[in-house]
């Protein structure tokens, strides 16, 4: 599996703490009779220390480890 950044943004917890997050989609690539076609697939969130993020809105996400709630700011 392949995938590309498309957004880093920095957010704020509930603790004060400041996190960068980093927006990615997945690419799927396929063999064609005409060479590699690729396709976006769905998009997914890390923090740039690689933890998991669960999206709750538009701006606000969830750390899975912790659970602690983020902002976009």
């Amino acid at each position: 599996m392949k995938s590309i950044e498309t957004d880093r943004f920095k957010a704020k917890g509930d603790s004060g703490n400041v996190y960068e997050v980093i927006e990615r989609q997945v690419i799927i690539q396929s063999a064609m009779h005409d060479g590699i076609h690729e396709t976006r697939g769905s998009k997914f969130l890390k923090l740039s220390d690689g933890r998991d993020l669960n999206w709750k809105d538009d701006n606000t996400f969830q750390i899975v480890s912790t659970n602690e709630i983020i902002r976009k700011i």
